[in-house]
């Protein structure tokens, strides 16, 4: 997503597309542009906001990018609460998919400090919902993820399982449009 550039054109396509489908696209563009370009996320916050018909809805989709900025900065105490907040917020209002999303950033939050065991609880959960979700990247990153938790605390065996499952899961995947 970092290397989209968030341009007239693109905006275009996008306004073509299902209230559905174009907050997810901007929700995921928003989180990844939220650690490189703060004004830029600002832009796509803002085109958030505008095809989001539930307030409550784009309040909790804020809260999860706002982590991935305070994450970006290095806060990381507010990073995980509003993490958390973020995950059950979105648990509650049933976006299970991105919910697992969030349950995958603070995996990888707590994979970037250190806390291997933390990374693996998280993305464990995250598996849980992406199997239900049938959603493979999810499922590829988590696995990727579990795996190196594993690789780094030196439980190799551990960390080869999962590692071939992210493989396994990537041989197969197909892309849908």
């Amino acid at each position: 997503s970092q290397d989209i550039i968030y341009s007239d054109s693109l905006k275009s396509a996008i306004s073509e597309l299902s209230e559905d489908e174009q907050i997810n696209i901007l929700w995921t563009l928003a989180r990844e542009y939220a650690f490189k370009d703060s004004i830029e996320t600002i832009n796509i916050l803002q085109h958030l906001e505008s095809v989001t018909s539930n307030p409550t809805r784009f309040q909790t989709l804020q809260l999860a990018i706002i982590a991935n900025q305070l994450d970006a900065a290095n806060k990381t105490i507010e990073a995980k609460s509003t993490y958390q907040k973020a995950h059950k917020q979105l648990a509650q209002l049933g976006e299970d998919k991105k919910a697992a999303q969030v349950l995958n950033d603070l995996s990888t939050f707590y994979g970037l400090h250190g806390q291997f065991d933390s990374l693996k609880y998280y993305a464990k959960e995250a598996v849980k919902i992406f199997i239900n979700q049938k959603d493979t990247m999810g499922l590829i990153a988590n696995y990727s993820n579990i795996g190196r938790a594993f690789q780094l605390k030196g439980q190799f065996d551990s960390a080869i399982v999962n590692l071939y499952k992210a493989i396994d899961l990537m041989e197969v995947y197909t892309p849908t449009p």
